[in-house]
């Protein structure tokens, strides 16, 4: 039986420490990549992110690192053969699945997550809040939360703390800002013109879109990534659209721990491989031939 694989991006709030480090020990393009990461970020020569700390969970940081693991996994996997035929990333993974499915180069992809970060990060500081799962969206919402992302058996609200507060279930979501909310239309006109400084180039291979879960194999893919900063991601859907083009394999690129639960939740029947070390890179490689 052939394989069709799924490329998957985790997004921020999934991100651990140590992550990419091993594959970049054993594949020179990978440890280019995170070094890349390192400057798009403005950290010291130490990779910060490779132990637990403060740096790890800022957002302007972690952007690019997640952006550059995944980049370097995929290039890890392609000297082997192989490639996705459909491509997906939660929230700013998409950033990086943008990169995968052609439409931008690695080192300006890694560096356009960083641009991203940073302008969230202002963004916040401007309007401050946060994130909240729920099991359950409730009858109305607060003034001025809206919803974020609809995830397996989850829904993640966001907006100001106070109103987050009025929620009497549910869960905060560490997060530095109400992301996927009005509250960041600052940082989409602002990341807007980091978008148009780059060329337009066609995609390679599909994207399963946040913005409605769909499959886009159209043309430019700006706009939604633009259109995501203040809008839900649809997760489920967009997982469930995976089994609906025929994917039988999905490959997670980086930190894989809530992405392989909720593969669990919505596609059981389909293979799932976390890509988070060489050897992991090593038994696809042995089970694709």
């Amino acid at each position: 039986m052939s394989r069709c694989y799924a490329f998957l991006v985790p997004g921020q709030g999934m991100e651990r420490a140590g992550m990419g480090v091993d594959i970049a020990r054993h594949f020179a393009p990978a440890a280019d990549l995170l070094d890349c990461a390192r400057h798009a970020a403005r950290l010291s020569s130490d990779l910060q992110w490779s132990r637990p700390g403060r740096a790890l969970h800022r957002t302007e940081v972690v952007q690019p690192a997640l952006t550059a693991v995944a980049l370097g996994a995929a290039a890890a996997l392609a000297v082997r053969h192989i490639y996705p035929s459909v491509v997906l990333g939660h929230s700013v993974g998409e950033v990086a699945a943008w990169g995968l499915a052609g439409g931008v180069a690695p080192q300006p992809c890694i560096e356009l997550a960083a641009q991203r970060g940073v302008a969230m990060a202002r963004a916040a500081r401007a309007a401050p809040g946060g994130m909240r799962a729920l099991s359950q969206l409730p009858d109305s919402l607060p003034e001025g939360v809206v919803v974020a992302a609809y995830n397996p058996n989850q829904v993640v609200v966001s907006g100001p703390i106070r109103g987050l507060r009025d929620l009497p279930h549910g869960r905060d979501v560490p997060t530095e800002g109400p992301w996927h909310s009005p509250a960041m239309l600052p940082a989409a006109n602002e990341w807007a013109r980091d978008l148009a400084r780059l060329p337009h180039v066609a995609l390679s291979t599909p994207i399963i879109r946040n913005r409605t879960g769909a499959l886009f194999d159209e043309s430019d893919f700006r706009d939604d990534l633009l259109h995501q900063l203040t809008h839900p991601v649809h997760w489920t859907a967009s997982l469930r659209t995976m089994a609906a083009v025929g994917v039988t394999d999905a490959v997670i690129l980086g930190p894989s721990k809530l992405l392989r639960h909720h593969m669990r939740q919505v596609l059981p029947e389909l293979r799932v491989h976390p890509v988070e070390r060489m050897a992991h890179i090593d038994a696809l490689a042995d089970a694709h031939t």
